[in-house]
C-alpha cells in the first residue's frame, strides 16, 4: 500500500485542553529559513514583492537578512556557513503583547521556555522546543528596535500578499505534535502538521485575495506557477514552496461591497461625499479591489463635466450665496487626487489642482492666512481643516509644490493657536477671528478632523521640516486629551468630555485612523495603536449592520455642547468614509 501524506490544520483545539487559561491565538512574527545562496534567494523574494528591510553583517558577510510582509511580519533568511548545514525552516517565531505574561503561563503548563532577553534587533525574545526538538521563538517588538523603526517603510507595492498566514511543520507523530500544539501551546490554525517523509519540503502559505490574479501575477513577473485547488504556489531556489491561497475577505469590505451597490448619482459634489470616496479610495489600495476604485472614477466623471466654479458654488448663480466658496466642495477634489494617483487620468489630476487653485486664491483667508469656512465666515472651523489639508499636501508632494504643504501645515498650527485648550489638549469647534470669540465644547468629529488632517499633512513632511515639530507637539498634546476621554468600551462621546453624551461612529473612526497612522509615522507611541485597535473592535461590534456604518451623528454646526447632545444619528456618508479611512490603516496588518 503506497504510503500517503497526512496533514493536519490544528482548529482551536485548546478550547478542550484541561488548563483554565485560555491564552490568545499567536500572530506569526516570522519564519526563518537556512539557504544555500543569498544573493539568488534575496532576489525569487524580492520578486515577490518583499523588500529587505535590513540586516545583519558577521565577519565581513551577510549572516542574516530581514524581507518584509508587513510591519509585524517577515522573512528571515541566514546563508548557510557550510555544505554540513542542512536547508530549509530553521525556527518559526510569533508575537506577542506581553512576553512575560505569556512565559509564565508556559511554566504553569510545565513548559520549559528559556529566559526572557533582548535580542540582537532590540526586540524581547524567548524559545522553547516542541518535543521533536523543533525551534519556536516567541517575541515583543519593543519601540526603538530594528523591526519597530522600520514600521511604514519597505512595504513594497508589488507584494504579492501582505500576510503570511501559516507554515507547515514536518512531524514524525502528528497526533502527539497536535496535542502540543494545540492542547498545551493554545494554538489554531498558525502551524499546519505534516507526516515527515522523504521529499517534504518546508511550506509557507500566504493570504491573497484573488488567486487567478495572484497567479497571472506570479506568471508576469517570470515565475512558474503551479496551481491547486484554490491556491497556487512557486518555489524557492532550496525547493521551498512558497504557497498563495484565498483568503477570506475583511469583514469591513462589505462596508465598501454595499456602498458600490447604490447608484453613483446619489452622491453631489460635496464634503460628506467627498469623504466617502476618500475613504473608497483608500478601500480599494488596502482590499486590492479595483471596483471601488471604477466606482469612484465613475463618481468623479459624472463632475467632471462641470466646471469649477459650478462645482464650488462660486459662480455668478451659485445657489446659496449666503455661504459663497463653502469649503465642504473641497474634500471631492482629495478623492479626485486619490484617483489621479491609482489611474493617472490627467482630467482626475485638473479637478484636483483646480480645487486646490481656489484654495489658494479665492478662498477667505484670516490676517493670519487661517482658511474661512466661506467667504465672509471670518471663523476657523476645524471641519475646515480636513476638507482643504489632505488636498494642499497630497498635491504638493505629487506636484513638488513645497508651498501647499506649508499652507497645509499653517492651517493646523493656526487652528491650534486659537482652538486648542492648553490644559486638556483637545479642540474646540469653531473661533470667530472678528470678534474674537470661540465656540464652547470639545465637539467629537471635530477633534476626529483635527486629527486626519495631522496625520495626513505630517506624512507628506519631512521630520527637519520648520512646522514639523511644532504639528508634532499639537498631535500629542490632543493625543494625550483623547486618551483621557476614551471610554471603557474604546469608544469615544459625541461632546468628548461628557460621558452621558452619546458614543459617536465617525469620532472614534476619524480617531483610529489618526491614532494608527500617527504611530506608523512615529509621531505616537505604540501604545495607542492599542487605544486605537480597541476602539475599531467596539466599532465594528456596534456600528456595522448589514454593510452600513450606524450610530453616526448628523451635520453639525458649532452651536455648544447642548446641540451636539441632540444631533440624531443614522447612516451618513461622512461616516461611512471615516471608517473606510480607518480601515485602510487597519488593513495592511490583517492581525489587527
Amino acid at each position: 500500500m503506497q504510503s500517503r501524506v497526512r496533514q493536519i490544520t490544528l482548529g482551536l483545539l485548546c478550547a478542550a485542553s484541561s488548563f483554565a487559561q485560555p491564552l490568545p491565538a499567536p500572530d506569526i512574527a516570522h519564519v526563518a529559513l537556512r539557504i544555500a545562496n543569498l544573493q539568488a534567494s534575496a532576489a525569487f523574494y524580492e520578486t515577490l514583492g518583499f523588500e529587505q528591510a535590513f540586516r545583519f553583517e558577521d565577519g565581513g558577510a551577510t549572516s542574516v537578512a530581514f524581507l518584509k510582509i508587513n510591519d509585524h511580519q517577515f522573512i528571515e533568511l541566514y546563508p548557510r556557513a557550510s555544505d554540513s548545514q542542512p536547508l530549509g525552516m530553521m525556527h518559526i517565531c510569533f508575537e506577542t503583547g506581553d512576553i512575560e505574561s505569556l512565559r509564565a503561563e508556559y511554566l504553569k503548563r510545565n513548559l520549559e521556555p528559556t529566559p526572557v532577553n533582548k535580542a540582537r534587533a532590540g526586540n524581547l525574545l524567548f524559545s522553547i522546543h516542541d518535543p521533536e526538538g523543533q525551534v519556536l521563538e516567541y517575541l515583543q517588538y519593543l519601540p526603538g528596535s530594528l523591526h519597530f523603526e522600520d514600521r511604514g517603510r519597505h512595504l513594497g507595492e508589488r507584494r504579492i500578499s501582505q500576510h503570511l498566514v501559516r507554515t507547515v511543520a514536518n512531524v514524525r507523530d502528528v497526533d502527539a505534535a497536535r496535542a502540543f500544539y494545540a492542547g498545551r501551546l493554545g494554538f489554531g490554525a498558525e502551524v499546519e502538521l505534516q507526516a515527515a517523509r522523504a521529499g517534504n519540503r518546508p511550506r509557507i502559505v500566504f493570504g491573497v485575495p484573488d488567486v487567478a490574479r495572484a497567479t497571472d501575477e506570479l506568471h508576469r513577473r517570470g515565475l512558474v506557477p503551479q496551481a491547486s485547488a484554490g491556491a497556487v504556489r512557486v518555489v524557492d531556489p532550496d525547493g521551498a514552496a512558497v504557497v498563495f491561497t484565498a483568503a477570506a475577505a475583511p469583514g469591513w469590505t462589505s462596508v465598501a461591497d454595499r456602498l458600490i451597490a447604490t447608484p453613483v448619482e446619489a452622491y453631489p459634489f460635496n464634503w460628506g461625499e467627498g469623504v466617502q470616496m476618500m475613504g473608497l479610495m483608500k478601500a480599494a489600495g488596502a482590499a486590492h479591489d479595483g471596483r471601488y476604485a471604477d466606482y469612484v472614477e465613475k463618481w468623479a466623471r459624472s463632475h467632471e463635466a462641470h466646471d469649477i466654479p459650478s462645482l464650488l458654488e462660486i459662480g455668478p448663480s451659485a445657489p446659496n450665496a449666503a455661504r459663497r466658496g463653502y469649503c465642504g466642495h473641497w474634500s471631492p477634489g482629495t478623492a479626485a487626487l486619490f484617483l489621479y494617483q491609482d489611474r493617472r487620468n490627467p482630467e482626475h489630476l485638473n479637478l484636483a489642482q483646480g480645487v486646490a487653485d481656489f484654495i489658494e486664491t479665492g478662498a477667505e483667508r484670516s490676517p493670519e492666512g487661517g482658511l474661512g469656512h466661506w467667504q465672509g465666515s471670518h471663523q476657523l472651523w476645524v471641519d475646515t481643516l480636513y476638507m482643504a489639508c489632505p488636498l494642499l499636501a497630497g498635491l504638493g508632494k505629487l506636484r513638488n509644490r513645497p508651498a501647499y504643504i506649508q499652507d497645509a501645515a499653517n492651517q493646523i498650527v493656526i487652528q491650534a493657536r486659537h482652538l486648542q485648550d492648553g490644559k486638556t489638549g483637545l479642540f474646540y469647534h469653531m473661533w470667530d477671528w472678528q470678534t474674537g470669540t470661540r465656540s464652547e465644547g470639545y465637539w467629537g468629529r471635530g477633534d476626529g478632523w483635527v486629527l486626519m488632517s495631522l496625520a495626513d499633512t505630517m506624512e507628506v513632511m519631512g521630520q527637519h521640516d520648520s512646522k514639523y515639530q511644532e504639528m508634532a507637539l499639537i498631535a500629542r498634546k490632543l493625543s494625550k486629551g483623547l486618551e483621557s476621554t476614551q471610554d471603557a468600551d474604546g469608544l469615544w462621546h459625541t461632546v468628548l468630555d461628557d460621558p452621558s453624551s452619546y458614543s459617536e461612529c465617525s469620532a472614534s473612526a476619524m480617531f483610529v485612523y489618526g491614532m494608527l497612522k500617527l504611530v506608523r509615522l512615529r509621531v505616537l507611541p505604540a501604545t495607542y495603536e492599542v487605544r486605537a485597535l480597541r476602539a475599531w473592535h467596539a466599532i465594528n461590534q456596534r456600528y456595522v449592520k448589514d454593510g452600513l456604518v450606524i450610530g453616526v451623528s448628523a451635520g453639525t454646526n458649532p452651536q455648544g455642547t447642548d446641540v451636539y447632545r441632540a444631533k440624531p444619528v443614522g447612516t451618513e456618508t461622512w461616516g461611512t468614509g471615516a471608517y473606510l479611512l480607518a480601515a485602510s490603516e487597519v488593513a495592511p496588518n490583517s492581525k489587527r
